[in-house]
C-alpha cells in the first residue's frame, strides 16, 4: 500500500515540478514593456555614412562605400547627422553644418525635418537598430533625379 502511494506521490511531484519549470520559462521569455528600444530611442546618436546607393529608372549604382573594396564616386566622408531629443545636427558632404528639429511620421516610418539645411525634407526609414540606420530620400540635386539609399553607422 505504501509503495503505490510513494509512486503516485513521485508522479505528482514530477508533474508539479515540470509545470513550475514550464511556467517559469514562459514568464521569463515574455518581453517586458520598454525592454526593446524603439526607433525614437535608437535614432538618438551621431551617424556617419558607410554606403550610398542611387537608384534611377530601375538602375542602381553604389556611389560611396567604406567597405572593402571602397567605392568613392561621391564623397560622403564629411556627411554626419546627430539626433538628440527633437533636435538634429547635420553636416553635409561639403562639411557645412546645420541644425534644426525633427519629428517622426506615422508609425515612426519617416523622419520629417524642420529648419536648417534639411527643412521640409522627409527620410523614409528602411531599417534602424543599434548597428545601422538605413534611410531613403528623393535626390533632385543632379540632372538625373534619383532615389538615394544611405546606410549610416554610429560614430
Amino acid at each position: 500500500m505504501f509503495k503505490t502511494e510513494n509512486v503516485n506521490m513521485k508522479k505528482i511531484n514530477i508533474t508539479v515540478l515540470l509545470i513550475a519549470i514550464i511556467f517559469s520559462l514562459s514568464i521569463s521569455s515574455c518581453k517586458k514593456p520598454g525592454s526593446d528600444p524603439n526607433r525614437q530611442d535608437l535614432i538618438k546618436r551621431n551617424w556617419k555614412v558607410s554606403k550610398v546607393v542611387a537608384k534611377s529608372n530601375n538602375d542602381s549604382l553604389t556611389t560611396y562605400s567604406t567597405t572593402s573594396p571602397p567605392v568613392l564616386l561621391d564623397d560622403y566622408s564629411k556627411f554626419q547627422i546627430k539626433f538628440d531629443g527633437t533636435n538634429y545636427n547635420y553636416t553635409d558632404v561639403n562639411g557645412n553644418a546645420s541644425i534644426g528639429t525633427y519629428t517622426f511620421g506615422a508609425k515612426n516610418a519617416t523622419i520629417i525635418f524642420k529648419g536648417g539645411a534639411l527643412d521640409n525634407k522627409v527620410y523614409t526609414i528602411t531599417s534602424l537598430d543599434g548597428a545601422s540606420f538605413v534611410f531613403t530620400f528623393p535626390d533632385n540635386s543632379s540632372k538625373i533625379p534619383s532615389q538615394k539609399t544611405i546606410t549610416a553607422i554610429p560614430v
